[in-house]
């Protein structure tokens, strides 16, 4: 995909950093430039793969129609003048998750999640079922482990449990799922988006090109979340600790339809937002045929994540 191209990278960090490494193995042109970075072992790393690295404010002038893309890191405002003069210039811009996309093996199953509250505890937990049922699964994202650091160790047909951002989304182009996890979406981060209505599109951009064959697993309890829903494509399957869905609380225990789980006082966490993250988690698992032992065994373990 990108091989013998010209590349500029907006932002370091773990994502830029990582982009860039991968991208010098590509016969690629690359700059990367960002206004504070301060770790000089990477930038020295960076530099001794040929990879010119830029520290200032200046951005804007690094910036000429010479570039093929720009991969830019997700803290980066949407409006900065480096994005809307390579928008004037039709530079794509994407982000270092979309990227390894390009790049990932075969018939590798994705199961993205992100929402407003829950996402890391959610994906950790259905990382750590499909792992302990055997399943050759990966865990990246915006949990603190990019995507592109994982491309070594993806085979074909192996598994990518991987937490997406609101920030990350809002560059997708192509990158799709086969397993969509809305937690909830409330208002916030709008000094970055700056409207309800575009953090709310952002976070639907999970669910991008499904059809369906793919699953989306939706909180039937948040409002916002069903409303953003309502005309994708995807198989549908709601869970709530509060109301009525397809997985959902009852007599103290959490169902999976109409089949029973776990009783919540076998779960090590509590609280209804956990036990409704874990209602994801039991979601995918049921998808792919964990055994119900395995799930259990699991979530009288789980001490939960930081």
């Amino acid at each position: 995909m990108y091989k013998n191209k010209k590349i500029f990278i907006l932002g370091m960090a773990r994502s830029g950093y990582e982009a860039a490494k991968f991208l010098s193995s590509k016969n690629c042109e690359i700059l990367i430039t960002d206004a504070k970075e301060k770790d000089t072992e990477k930038i020295n790393e960076l530099e001794s793969l040929g990879i010119k690295v830029i520290i200032t404010e200046n951005q804007l002038e690094l910036l000429d129609d010479s570039f093929d893309v720009i991969i830019k890191n997700p803290g980066v405002p949407i409006d900065v003048p480096v994005v809307l003069k390579a928008k004037e210039l039709n530079i794509p811009v994407i982000n270092e998750v979309e990227l390894a996309y390009y790049y990932l093996p075969k018939d590798v199953k994705i199961i993205g999640i992100t929402g407003s509250n829950g996402k890391t505890t959610t994906t950790t937990l259905t990382y750590e079922i499909l792992k302990k049922a055997g399943f050759p699964v990966h865990l990246g994202g915006n949990i603190g482990i990019p995507a592109c650091k994982l491309l070594d160790d993806i085979k074909e047909n192996d598994y990518l449990v991987i937490e997406i951002s609101s920030h990350q989304l809002y560059d997708f182009k192509d990158f799709k799922t086969d397993i969509s996890i809305l937690t909830n979406v409330v208002e916030t981060h709008l000094e970055h988006f700056y409207t309800f209505d575009n953090y709310k599109n952002s976070k639907k951009k999970i669910f991008n090109g499904h059809t369906k064959d793919d699953l989306a697993i939706i909180n039937n309890g948040n409002e916002c979340s069903l409303e953003s829903t309502k005309d994708i494509l995807s198989n549908k399957i709601t869970f709530s600790a509060l109301v009525n869905a397809d997985i959902c609380l009852k007599d103290k225990a959490i169902y999976y339809y109409d089949e029973k789980i776990i009783d919540v006082d076998d779960i090590k966490i509590k609280g209804n937002h956990n036990y409704e993250n874990i209602m994801c988690a039991i979601s995918v698992a049921k998808h792919y045929g964990v055994a119900n032992n395995v799930i259990i065994e699991v979530l009288k373990e789980f001490p939960g994540v930081e």
